[in-house]
């Protein structure tokens, strides 16, 4: 829904709002690449009855997620159909303490021109969005522009559970305690790695879990020490970790070219001396965008129910592992360049999505003809589903896109990303917007 149904005003009015929530967000970490998060404030307004519409769908795909968990822990053709290396089959396979295992997830969406969302990714490394979102509404409940929102006769705006409250920290503390059976605040290392270090979201972590009473360090994990059973990170016996990395697909252990350090942190999971999120099952199996792929694939439909089929179907763009060079399927590919995507199935911030329409036709030929059939990943072809346009934004060209987060099972809101490129991720020029329920 658009902001201007209740917002006469255009945008410019809004000019000391913007340059209050740059500032704010400097003051208070909010922050990408070390500036402050690109934002656009005028808000995308979602109505009551189409969220709930959305959160039912999602709670039921969250389950068909972990179904194929399951599947892939059972069946060889699964774990075939995914060719991860020996390494990260490992750890999916690894046993997990706590259900659900994909515990903090969030659907990347477009919106169909039936209403039905179009799921293109699942991220599962991404409470980023939780921390900030939090704080951007913080300071955008500040604003002239949400008061005069909330003034606007029928308007009724709400906000999203996850805008008002700690959820990463409540619901780990949660996790922590059906893992464990304790109920004392474990003590939390943020996980990351001195290869492909990420500072993005790390301090925000942290915050919120100090300001809830926990303690909470920045670990690397070529720094940890596993013996007498506890893993110890930073001079400090740690509970949980939470994994943040930015994979390298070149390694054998993607979060870490240092074997060593990788098998010593496994090792402790594996004994269950920490308990780790989000599970290595949720980071790769989740995460990959073939897991899509196996709900179009035919060879796979018996696996679940046709009830399963037709929501993974409705609700996510259809998807195809892409085929070697040979495959007759490419000449398809090659004539419907402009209604697909390419894009490896294990890669994020948008680095290498090739969007056809905006590719010349033999540059996207010769991508179809590359040889990887020793690719770390594989690549998948997508369906493109046009994004919305946004009015009244200072881009040139709107197209917008949305996240939902689901947390240990429960959809808790959402937030949209608008941006002059129809790649709309903020490591492409897009931006981060705030929703609202009307």
């Amino acid at each position: 829904m658009r902001w201007n149904r209740f917002l006469s005003m255009p945008g410019d009015v809004y000019a000391k709002d913007r340059r209050f929530l740059a500032d704010h967000f400097s003051e208070q970490g909010v922050m990408y690449e070390g500036k402050p998060e690109p934002f656009e404030i005028l808000p995308y307004l979602v109505p009551s009855a189409q969220n709930e519409a959305i959160k039912t769908l999602f709670k039921s795909f969250h389950s068909l997620l972990e179904k194929t968990i399951d599947l892939y822990r059972e069946r060889p053709e699964i774990r075939q159909y995914f060719n991860f290396n020996k390494a990260i089959e490992s750890m999916v396979l690894l046993s997990c303490r706590y259900s659900p295992r994909i515990h903090i997830c969030r659907f990347d969406y477009t919106v169909r021109d039936n209403g039905f969302p179009a799921i293109y990714e699942t991220n599962s490394a991404c409470p980023g969005g939780l921390l900030k979102m939090s704080r951007i509404f913080g300071a955008y409940k500040r604003t002239q522009l949400y008061r005069d929102l909330c003034a606007s006769p029928g308007a009724n705006v709400s906000a999203f559970e996850y805008y008002k409250a700690p959820v990463f920290t409540t619901e780990l503390h949660r996790l922590y305690t059906r893992a464990t059976g304790k109920t004392q605040p474990p003590v939390v290392g943020i996980l990351n790695s001195r290869h492909r270090t990420l500072t993005n979201e790390i301090g925000l972590m942290i915050d919120e879990l100090q300001s809830c009473g926990l303690r909470a360090v920045n670990a690397y994990v070529e720094d940890l020490d596993y013996k007498n059973g506890r893993l110890v990170g930073g001079g400090i016996p740690l509970d949980l970790c939470y994994q943040k990395f930015d994979d390298d697909l070149s390694c054998d252990y993607p979060f870490t070219p240092d074997t060593r350090s990788a098998v010593k942190y496994i090792n402790a999971l594996r004994d269950g001396s920490v308990v780790g999120v989000n599970s290595f099952a949720s980071t790769y199996l989740v995460e990959s965008k073939a897991v899509l792929g196996l709900y179009w694939d035919p060879r796979f439909e018996g696996y679940f129910t046709g009830e399963e089929i037709d929501l993974a179907r409705r609700i996510t763009a259809r998807t195809e592992l892409l085929p070697l060079p040979h495959d007759a399927k490419l000449g398809e590919y090659m004539a419907k360049k402009d209604s697909l995507v390419l894009k490896c199935s294990l890669d994020t911030r948008g680095r290498s999505v090739v969007i056809g329409r905006e590719t010349p036709q033999d540059v996207w030929e010769k991508f179809l003809k590359q040889d990887r059939t020793n690719a770390a990943a594989p690549y998948v072809v997508q369906e493109f589903h046009p994004h919305e346009q946004y009015e009244g934004s200072e881009l040139k060209a709107r197209y917008v896109s949305h996240a939902y987060f689901v947390v240990a099972g429960n959809p808790v809101g959402m937030f949209t990303r608008i941006s002059e490129s129809s790649v709309t991720n903020v490591g492409k020029c897009g931006k981060t917007g705030i929703s609202f329920i009307v």
